[in-house]
Protein backbone atom coordinates (compact mmCIF):
# COMPACT_ATOMS: atom_id res chain seq x y z
CA UNK A 1 0.00 0.00 0.00
CA UNK A 2 1.62 3.15 -1.06
CA UNK A 3 0.67 7.05 -0.60
CA UNK A 4 -0.67 9.15 -2.88
CA UNK A 5 2.14 10.47 -4.96
CA UNK A 6 3.18 6.33 -4.89
CA UNK A 7 6.88 6.89 -3.75
CA UNK A 8 6.20 6.35 -0.06
CA UNK A 9 4.84 3.22 1.76
CA UNK A 10 1.52 4.21 3.35
CA UNK A 11 1.37 3.16 7.07
CA UNK A 12 -0.24 -0.31 7.15
CA UNK A 13 -2.30 -1.60 10.03
CA UNK A 14 -2.18 -4.91 11.78
CA UNK A 15 -3.55 -7.87 9.27
CA UNK A 16 -6.38 -9.70 11.74
CA UNK A 17 -8.26 -12.88 10.85
CA UNK A 18 -11.25 -13.72 13.06
CA UNK A 19 -13.91 -16.12 13.10
CA UNK A 20 -14.64 -19.57 11.77
CA UNK A 21 -12.70 -20.40 7.88
CA UNK A 22 -13.34 -23.52 6.45
CA UNK A 23 -11.55 -24.75 3.45
CA UNK A 24 -12.51 -28.85 3.67
CA UNK A 25 -12.16 -30.69 1.07
CA UNK A 26 -15.78 -32.48 0.05
CA UNK A 27 -16.77 -36.32 1.36
CA UNK A 28 -17.75 -39.11 -0.87
CA UNK A 29 -18.86 -42.45 -0.61
CA UNK A 30 -16.59 -45.65 0.62
CA UNK A 31 -17.39 -47.91 -2.35
CA UNK A 32 -15.07 -48.59 -5.23
CA UNK A 33 -12.19 -46.19 -5.91
CA UNK A 34 -14.33 -42.96 -4.57
CA UNK A 35 -11.91 -40.63 -2.95
CA UNK A 36 -12.24 -37.90 -0.85
CA UNK A 37 -10.94 -33.96 -2.24
CA UNK A 38 -7.97 -32.66 -1.02
CA UNK A 39 -8.13 -29.56 1.29
CA UNK A 40 -7.53 -25.79 0.74
CA UNK A 41 -4.92 -23.45 0.76
CA UNK A 42 -4.71 -20.71 2.66
CA UNK A 43 -1.49 -17.73 1.86
CA UNK A 44 -0.47 -14.74 3.04
CA UNK A 45 2.68 -13.05 2.08
CA UNK A 46 3.26 -9.53 3.89
CA UNK A 47 6.46 -7.26 3.75
CA UNK A 48 6.02 -4.78 6.00
CA UNK A 49 8.29 -1.57 5.53
CA UNK A 50 6.39 1.28 7.67
CA UNK A 51 5.86 0.08 11.05
CA UNK A 52 8.33 -2.10 13.59
CA UNK A 53 4.84 -3.62 15.47
CA UNK A 54 3.38 -4.32 12.48
CA UNK A 55 0.72 -7.71 13.38
CA UNK A 56 -0.37 -11.01 11.97
CA UNK A 57 -3.19 -12.32 14.02
CA UNK A 58 -5.34 -14.90 13.59
CA UNK A 59 -8.12 -14.23 16.72
CA UNK A 60 -11.23 -15.51 18.43
CA UNK A 61 -12.75 -18.59 19.65
CA UNK A 62 -13.52 -19.99 16.43
CA UNK A 63 -11.12 -22.44 13.91
CA UNK A 64 -9.26 -22.47 10.45
CA UNK A 65 -10.14 -26.28 8.91
CA UNK A 66 -8.85 -27.16 6.01
CA UNK A 67 -8.99 -30.95 6.05
CA UNK A 68 -9.06 -33.76 3.37
CA UNK A 69 -11.88 -35.08 2.52
CA UNK A 70 -13.36 -38.77 3.12
CA UNK A 71 -13.86 -41.53 1.08
CA UNK A 72 -13.09 -45.25 0.16
CA UNK A 73 -9.21 -43.47 0.08
CA UNK A 74 -9.25 -40.08 2.24
CA UNK A 75 -7.30 -37.56 0.99
CA UNK A 76 -4.79 -34.98 2.14
CA UNK A 77 -5.34 -31.73 4.35
CA UNK A 78 -4.50 -28.28 2.87
CA UNK A 79 -1.77 -26.25 4.11
CA UNK A 80 -1.70 -22.62 5.93
CA UNK A 81 1.36 -20.38 4.46
CA UNK A 82 1.88 -17.26 6.42
CA UNK A 83 5.34 -15.56 5.65
CA UNK A 84 5.64 -12.22 7.37
CA UNK A 85 8.72 -10.50 5.16
CA UNK A 86 11.09 -8.02 6.32
CA UNK A 87 11.00 -4.21 4.77
CA UNK A 88 13.16 -1.70 4.85
CA UNK A 89 11.60 1.57 6.81
CA UNK A 90 13.17 4.73 5.51
CA UNK A 91 12.44 6.45 8.94
CA UNK A 92 13.74 4.11 10.88
CA UNK A 93 16.77 3.80 8.22
CA UNK A 94 16.79 -0.24 9.24
CA UNK A 95 15.12 -3.54 8.49
CA UNK A 96 11.26 -4.33 9.96
CA UNK A 97 9.72 -7.83 9.96
CA UNK A 98 6.14 -7.95 11.45
CA UNK A 99 4.89 -10.47 14.15
CA UNK A 100 2.25 -13.31 13.86
CA UNK A 101 0.56 -14.85 16.27
CA UNK A 102 -2.56 -17.35 16.47
CA UNK A 103 -4.93 -18.27 19.58
CA UNK A 104 -7.30 -20.23 17.15
CA UNK A 105 -7.18 -23.86 16.55
CA UNK A 106 -6.05 -24.51 12.84
CA UNK A 107 -6.92 -28.08 11.99
CA UNK A 108 -5.32 -30.01 9.06
CA UNK A 109 -6.54 -33.47 9.48
CA UNK A 110 -6.24 -35.97 6.55
CA UNK A 111 -9.23 -37.28 5.52
CA UNK A 112 -10.81 -40.60 6.62
CA UNK A 113 -11.22 -43.62 3.95
CA UNK A 114 -11.92 -47.11 4.52
CA UNK A 115 -8.56 -48.71 2.61
CA UNK A 116 -6.07 -45.87 3.25
CA UNK A 117 -6.64 -42.07 5.69
CA UNK A 118 -5.50 -39.20 4.13
CA UNK A 119 -1.88 -37.26 4.86
CA UNK A 120 -2.15 -34.21 7.56
CA UNK A 121 -1.80 -30.92 6.28
CA UNK A 122 1.21 -28.37 6.87
CA UNK A 123 1.49 -25.16 8.70
CA UNK A 124 4.26 -22.63 7.50
CA UNK A 125 4.75 -19.24 9.48
CA UNK A 126 7.78 -16.61 9.22
CA UNK A 127 7.73 -13.70 10.88
CA UNK A 128 9.63 -11.54 13.76
CA UNK A 129 8.56 -13.33 16.42
CA UNK A 130 5.86 -16.20 16.27
CA UNK A 131 3.11 -17.04 19.57
CA UNK A 132 0.67 -20.28 19.19
CA UNK A 133 -2.25 -20.54 21.37
CA UNK A 134 -5.23 -23.61 21.04
CA UNK A 135 -4.59 -26.38 18.66
CA UNK A 136 -2.83 -27.31 15.66
CA UNK A 137 -4.17 -30.77 14.85
CA UNK A 138 -2.33 -32.15 11.73
CA UNK A 139 -3.13 -35.56 12.10
CA UNK A 140 -3.28 -38.76 9.60
CA UNK A 141 -6.73 -39.66 8.86
CA UNK A 142 -7.97 -42.89 9.85
CA UNK A 143 -8.78 -46.57 7.89
CA UNK A 144 -10.48 -49.30 8.82
CA UNK A 145 -7.91 -51.49 10.69
CA UNK A 146 -10.35 -54.37 10.45
CA UNK A 147 -9.50 -54.18 6.56
CA UNK A 148 -6.32 -56.16 5.43
CA UNK A 149 -3.94 -53.80 3.64
CA UNK A 150 -5.43 -50.56 5.12
CA UNK A 151 -3.25 -47.84 6.10
CA UNK A 152 -3.50 -44.84 8.26
CA UNK A 153 -2.73 -41.22 6.86
CA UNK A 154 0.94 -39.73 7.45
CA UNK A 155 0.51 -37.02 9.88
CA UNK A 156 1.76 -33.49 8.27
CA UNK A 157 4.56 -30.89 8.95
CA UNK A 158 4.41 -27.90 11.29
CA UNK A 159 7.36 -25.23 10.09
CA UNK A 160 8.31 -22.08 12.06
CA UNK A 161 10.91 -19.78 10.64
CA UNK A 162 12.11 -16.66 12.56
CA UNK A 163 13.62 -13.31 10.27
CA UNK A 164 16.68 -13.91 13.21
CA UNK A 165 18.75 -16.73 14.23
CA UNK A 166 17.05 -16.74 17.81
CA UNK A 167 13.41 -17.67 17.15
CA UNK A 168 11.60 -19.04 20.22
CA UNK A 169 8.57 -20.26 20.53
CA UNK A 170 6.49 -21.22 23.63
CA UNK A 171 5.16 -24.27 23.40
CA UNK A 172 3.70 -25.12 26.46
CA UNK A 173 0.51 -22.45 25.38
CA UNK A 174 -0.09 -24.65 22.33
CA UNK A 175 -1.52 -28.57 21.54
CA UNK A 176 -0.08 -29.63 18.33
CA UNK A 177 -1.28 -33.45 17.08
CA UNK A 178 0.89 -35.29 15.38
CA UNK A 179 -0.06 -38.32 15.25
CA UNK A 180 -0.21 -40.71 11.91
CA UNK A 181 -4.37 -42.13 10.91
CA UNK A 182 -4.79 -45.68 12.32
CA UNK A 183 -5.08 -48.37 9.89
CA UNK A 184 -3.67 -52.03 9.24
CA UNK A 185 -0.75 -50.47 8.74
CA UNK A 186 -0.68 -47.15 11.00
CA UNK A 187 1.17 -43.75 9.53
CA UNK A 188 4.42 -41.96 10.19
CA UNK A 189 4.30 -39.40 13.14
CA UNK A 190 3.98 -35.68 12.14
CA UNK A 191 7.36 -33.42 12.52
CA UNK A 192 7.48 -29.65 14.49
CA UNK A 193 10.54 -27.76 13.06
CA UNK A 194 12.18 -24.36 14.20
CA UNK A 195 14.64 -22.67 11.88
CA UNK A 196 15.41 -25.85 10.18
CA UNK A 197 15.55 -28.16 13.10
CA UNK A 198 13.42 -30.65 14.14
CA UNK A 199 12.04 -29.98 17.87
CA UNK A 200 9.34 -32.59 17.92
CA UNK A 201 7.65 -35.20 16.31
CA UNK A 202 9.00 -37.64 13.48
CA UNK A 203 12.32 -36.04 13.16
CA UNK A 204 13.80 -38.83 10.51
CA UNK A 205 10.95 -37.01 8.73
CA UNK A 206 11.94 -33.52 8.45
CA UNK A 207 13.88 -31.59 5.56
Amino acid sequence: VYTENKDDLAVVGDVTFSGNYSLTGGNTSNEGTAQGAVGGEFNLELESGSRSDQKVRFVGYEAFTLNGGAGNAGREAGYINVIAEEGWNEEMESWVVPSVSSDVDMILQGGDGSAEGGGGGEIFFIGDSISLQGTLDIRGGDADSALSGSLGGDAGMAMFEGMTDNLVIDFDTVSILLDGGVGETSGEVGTVGVDYECVMGNCDAYY
